[in-house]
């Protein structure tokens, strides 16, 4: 498997990378982001380890997003780590970043930073511990698959919520048929300003995965029927710092 097909796994179906699973009887969610970017200034050393030592070898990928708008789909670099397990990306523009570590044993970790003209001349150091995936992309999608569905709905609809009640616009969505272990895709959308998504979709069995950075991925299986009712429930919870 590469290393964009684990990155789409784990991100946007994904996820997320480093420790995520969390099942709980109305979703699985992703546990492996933090829960706010890390500041930075425009120069940064990032350094990989695997159990507390350096590692050599490990591919980052450095992504861009903006907030409320989503993630690019592909990196704008990606950087190995040398001898000493470190990186040193070129000089970054200001905005929000997110780094995305992977190695060989199923290792994984990432990192969200907020890179700022006004954090010094000083390098940003910063370190990313990698860590097994848990559960493998194949066996994640088993639990998923195993969920039971909570939303029979005549149309795919719905708004997003945090925990606390707010809308989560530029929520990213990817709806997935049911039994196909998330191979066959069938939308992709995001939520507007209101946090507010629609997509027809012909009657059937799906699994949408909603992510944003910041929060945990959640999966909601749903039914579309001629005969269901109300809007697909959403609350995304705040991601857990690794």
């Amino acid at each position: 498997m590469s290393v964009r097909e684990v990155f789409w796994l784990v991100v946007k179906l994904p996820i997320i990378i480093g420790l995520w699973l969390s099942v709980a009887s109305t979703a699985v969610c992703s546990t492996a982001t933090v829960s706010a970017p890390l500041k930075s200034g425009r120069n940064t050393r990032i350094e990989l380890l695997v159990s507390g030592k350096p590692r050599r070898g490990v591919q980052v990928d450095v992504y861009r997003y903006e907030v409320g708008a989503g993630q690019d789909d592909k990196p704008r670099f990606s950087l190995i780590s040398g001898d000493d397990g470190s990186i040193r990306p070129p000089k970054l523009r200001p905005g929000h970043y997110h780094l995305v570590a992977s190695a060989d044993e199923n290792l994984s970790a990432d990192l969200y930073l907020d890179v700022s003209i006004d954090s010094g001349k000083l390098p940003s150091a910063f370190l990313m511990e990698l860590r097994p995936l848990v559960p493998s992309p194949k066996e994640l999608w088993a639990n998923v698959e195993k969920m039971s569905v909570k939303d029979n709905v005549k149309e795919f609809r719905g708004v997003v919520h945090d925990i606390s009640g707010a809308m989560v616009p530029g929520t990213s969505i990817e709806v997935v048929r049911r039994g196909t272990e998330g191979n066959v895709r069938v939308a992709h959308l995001k939520t507007d300003k209101n946090g507010q998504f629609h997509k027809k979709l012909h009657d059937g069995a799906y699994i949408a995965i909603f992510s944003m950075p910041g929060f945990q991925i959640s999966y909601v299986p749903f039914a579309v029927t001629k005969e269901g009712s109300g809007d697909v429930r959403v609350v995304l919870k705040l991601a857990q710092s690794t």
